[in-house]
């Protein structure tokens, strides 16, 4: 998954990937999504890429893995590139999802992209980047703000996923709505309605907004750790 996000933004796409191969694992990175949030303390590059390979390489060797087929989006590509160099014989194929790039940083700007920002822009990107290189990151802001995180965490998820109505045909109030639970679901806590079980069967389900930003912001309010890396590698 890719950095401050989880493996509840792949629900959709896991009943396909189950359809093609034996056994799919849905994993967060550590100290990402629903995972471990252990003390971050890597300085440099190298550090920052271990604290999640060893992790992914601890996970490997107790579920007695010998190979897999690896998939990793955007800053998951990145660290499971890493992952496959460190480790080639336990990957037999690697799928990189729109991979985060991280070329060397200019030493100074294009000129043109310099004139066209207004002088503004220019004190808000520097005020930006000075933030960030001493580890201040969206999530920390979302903390910061205590119970005012939820609504930038929605203006986000709105502007960037452009979603319109949630699930067609999905019930409105718990009066419409009938549930089936299996045993798992049951000892998890969870509930599945009939609708969006059917929903899922047939591929016209859309993740309800609300749920989605919901689930973004519990992920940004826990205590940050593995979000402290992406300075560290860029």
């Amino acid at each position: 998954h890719g950095y401050g996000a989880g493996v509840g933004f792949w629900l959709l796409n896991l009943d396909a990937l189950a359809e093609k191969h034996e056994h799919v694992y849905a994993i967060d990175l550590l100290g990402c999504g629903r995972s471990s949030r252990p003390r971050f303390r890597a300085k440099t590059s190298d550090e920052a890429e271990n604290f999640f390979v060893d992790a992914l390489e601890r996970w490997r060797f107790q579920l007695n893995l010998d190979k897999m087929n690896l998939l990793g989006h955007s800053f998951g590509a990145y660290i499971s590139a890493s992952y496959a160099l460190s480790f080639p014989s336990r990957v037999s194929h690697l799928i990189l999802a729109s991979p985060v790039g991280v070329p060397n940083e200019p030493d100074t700007p294009e000129p043109s992209r310099r004139h066209r920002l207004s002088v503004g822009w220019r004190i808000l990107r520097t005020f930006v980047v000075f933030m960030w290189n001493r580890g201040y990151t969206p999530q920390s802001i979302v903390r910061l703000i205590g119970p005012a995180g939820p609504k930038p965490v929605t203006a986000y998820v709105t502007r960037r996923f452009f979603m319109g109505p949630a699930v067609e045909g999905t019930p409105t109030t718990d009066n419409e709505a009938t549930y089936e639970t299996s045993a798992a679901t049951s000892d998890a806590g969870l509930e599945t309605s009939t609708a969006l079980a059917e929903q899922i069967d047939n591929g016209t389900l859309k993740l309800p907004k609300d749920d989605v930003a919901q689930y973004l912001y519990h992920l940004c309010a826990q205590p940050g750790s593995g979000e402290f890396a992406l300075p560290r590698v860029l």
